[in-house]
């Protein structure tokens, strides 16, 4: 047990890239199928089926899409560098525009972000506290940003149920994966398993489209 607990101090690129990102993956699937069993309901939706039909959509999702996520949710565990700060600010606030539309929250929001941005732009001494306070916290922030990282994907579906609930809780742990990952190695290897990630649904549509379900998109 103690080696096993001994593998998350450590940095074992084994561990961490290839049989934990397995064993997310595989708890997953399990997710899905067991959606599927408990309330006889398809394992995609039409939704899933369709939005990846283009290349330009595929490119969006495999790749822009995990960039943006990354750095507004993982961004937080990276603020180490003016360059990731940038990039943390420019994608939180994309994220914020994209699901917030009243302006009276997103104003605040947005203007609350600027300056805490501008502050560890530009304030070193700042910079280390604000990154000191989220190292000791760091399991806190790690919840909230995989909690938030799932409760967001609610917008791809059109009604909130149980069964809804249930398809973002593989969001949440992945969340959790992705989390760990950027904190440990950096935000450029919790893009990549992101992107890495994002290329199973689409392997996964591809085999319900054609051999399970026979739809033509």
């Amino acid at each position: 047990m103690q080696i096993f607990c001994n593998k998350f101090q450590e940095k074992d690129f084994a561990f961490d890239f290839i049989y934990l990102f397995l064993i997310v993956i595989i708890l997953n699937i399990s997710f899905l199928i067991s959606t599927y069993l408990i309330f006889n309901k398809p394992v995609f939706d039409t939704g899933d089926l369709k939005i990846l039909r283009t290349p330009e959509k595929l490119l969006i999702f495999i790749i822009i899409i995990p960039i943006i996520e990354e750095f507004s949710m993982r961004g937080l565990f990276v603020i180490n560098n003016k360059l990731n700060i940038i990039l943390w600010t420019v994608c939180l606030i994309v994220i914020l525009f994209t699901f917030i539309s009243k302006l009276w929250v997103l104003i605040p929001i947005t203007l609350g972000i600027v300056a805490l941005s501008l502050l560890l732009l530009f304030n070193f001494e700042f910079r280390q506290a604000f990154n000191h306070f989220i190292s000791n916290y760091f399991l806190l922030f790690l919840f909230l940003t995989s909690v938030v990282f799932g409760l967001l994907h609610l917008s791809n579906y059109q009604t909130l149920d149980t069964h809804t609930v249930l398809k973002i809780l593989p969001r949440i742990l992945g969340g959790f994966y992705l989390g760990y990952i950027a904190n440990k190695y950096g935000i450029k290897y919790s893009i990549l398993m992101h992107c890495v990630n994002n290329i199973f649904p689409f392997l996964m549509v591809i085999f319900y489209q054609y051999f399970v379900n026979k739809i033509i998109i």
